[in-house]
């Protein structure tokens, strides 16, 4: 029988191809992301297919990447490479860590510490919001007005084969559906996702694996999606026209369905902010100018990473933003501009103080107590205040000390204003004795508005004598600072 060699029917070039096609089909499994583990007693690669793989012919795979060259001879102590594409997953819920306002779920209002369950469908209404924090620790913020629903919420579950191992965020798959408003993504920065972290409209959809960006599908009748880029690298892709487009950092991009052609621009600039200071009853406040900007969106948060937003407008350029609805007290204000296609650019952030109307006899203030007068409840004396400028949503710690050295505490309460009043219990109280009430106030929302303290005399005769002063502990423990000149031992022991 004539013996012809393998190499003498295929030739060089088709070697040099066949070579190029499996070193492509080695890399696409070395480029797929894998979880390591561990083979233990009784482990087999079939059983391990049929118990924790989404192909029971997963197996094969498993072979291939780990170049076994006996599939049923794995042993204890050997590790394996498990491509993550091939394991079974769970659902798994978000959490719900911060809500301001009118937030429901299904209809029903749910508040900060709720669980968020796959397939959820979230809505928050005007002057409202929500921060969800996604099992890959990636936080999704549905600003005022937005309908969206946590699509999917999977992580890897590994099976009986591992079942002590501890979650991890890599293994995260998740897909959040925008159907109206808008969201901000803070996608968490993990070496190896198994999928990327999307974003979908009704017409577009966007894919990341770490990054900071925003999302929007404002006016459905429009169907345009608007996505902006603030930090690392998006991908934008129009699923009507089949087209797509990577959005670096700084750049963004308006889709329709309609519109084949994806043009990517750059953001705005942050406007330029000082401290917005505004007065009740008008509270306005103009707005920057910006090179670029057709309108502006103005934000404002009682914390400083907005992780709520309690009040949000858009003003057109040279327009007035109205704050007459915030409560008194220190905020947050975000502002960036919106170009002629409607991007919007960099947040500019600055504090916001929103204070009394102003008089001509009285000091600028975010707040005031006055009219002292002394009542009874149920048998007990009671301090009662006009607490001008605060209302339900504050919350107030009063607490009443003797005006003279160590200015020791004989009264302390927590109350909330009713009607603008201020309630204090003074049982037990020396009424001989001169007295300083200091009050430190705080809004719901996490605004803190500026400390007040009084001197109280008169309570023996009944003619209260209510004085504005400086706090005296506060006086006490400046005087008691040491000078900032120190000696060189000094200096030499503090460090």
């Amino acid at each position: 029988m004539n013996t012809v060699h393998l190499s003498r029917l295929i030739s060089p070039i088709k070697w040099s191809l066949l070579g190029a096609m499996l070193a492509t089909h080695l890399a696409s499994f070395a480029a797929e992301p894998t979880l390591a583990y561990t083979v233990k007693s009784g482990d087999e690669l079939i059983k391990m297919a049929e118990a924790s793989f989404t192909n029971v012919e997963g197996w094969k795979q498993v072979a291939e990447v780990n170049r076994l060259k006996n599939p049923n001879a794995i042993h204890p102590g050997q590790v394996l490479q498990i491509p993550m594409g091939l394991l079974k997953t769970r659902a798994q819920p978000a959490q719900l860590v911060s809500s301001s306002g009118d937030v429901r779920v299904a209809g029903e209002r749910v508040s900060a510490g709720s669980f968020i369950q796959e397939g959820a469908e979230l809505q928050t209404g005007a002057n409202a919001s929500a921060q969800l924090l996604l099992p890959d620790q990636s936080r999704v913020t549905l600003m005022p007005n937005t309908t969206a629903r946590l699509t999917t919420s999977q992580m890897i579950d590994f099976g009986k084969f591992d079942a002590n191992r501890p979650p991890n965020p890599n293994w995260f798959t998740g897909l959040i559906s925008l159907s109206r408003g808008a969201l901000d993504v803070l996608a968490s920065k993990l070496p190896k996702r198994t999928t990327p972290l999307r974003v979908e409209t009704p017409t577009s959809v966007v894919g990341v694996r770490g990054t900071v960006f925003r999302v929007a599908y404002e006016d459905p009748s429009l169907q345009n999606a608007r996505t902006e880029v603030l930090d690392g690298l998006v991908r934008a892709d129009n699923a009507a026209q089949k087209t797509g487009a990577d959005l670096p950092k700084g750049t963004g991009t308006v889709l329709n369905p309609s519109v084949q052609r994806i043009k990517v621009s750059p953001l705005l600039k942050a406007p330029k902010l000082t401290t917005a200071v505004v007065h009740k009853p008008q509270a306005s406040w103009p707005v920057p100018s910006l090179t670029g900007a057709q309108r502006f969106r103005v934000q404002v948060s009682g914390f400083q990473d907005f992780s709520n937003i309690v009040h949000e407008q858009v003003v057109a350029l040279h327009g007035q933003a109205d704050f007459s609805g915030l409560p008194n007290g220190l905020w947050h204000l975000r502002v960036r501009g919106i170009d002629a296609d409607t991007l919007e650019g960099f947040n500019a952030m600055t504090q916001l103080q929103v204070l009394l109307p102003q008089d001509a006899h009285a000091p600028t203030a975010q707040w005031q107590a006055v009219n002292p007068r002394l009542q009874v409840a149920d048998g007990k004396p009671v301090l009662q205040l006009d607490a001008l400028g605060l209302d339900a949503s504050h919350i107030v710690l009063a607490s009443i000390h003797l005006n003279h050295q160590p200015y020791v505490r004989v009264v302390k309460a927590l109350v909330n204003p009713v009607a603008a009043v201020i309630s204090l219990p003074l049982d037990g109280l020396d009424v001989a004795q001169a007295h300083w009430v200091n009050f430190t106030v705080t809004q719901a929302d996490g605004a803190l508005l500026s400390p007040a303290s009084y001197r109280l005399e008169g309570l023996s005769t009944g003619t209260l004598k209510w004085t504005p002063l400086a706090s005296p502990l506060t006086q006490s423990s400046q005087k008691s600072k040491p000078s900032k000149g120190k000696t060189k031992r000094q200096r030499s022991a503090t460090v």
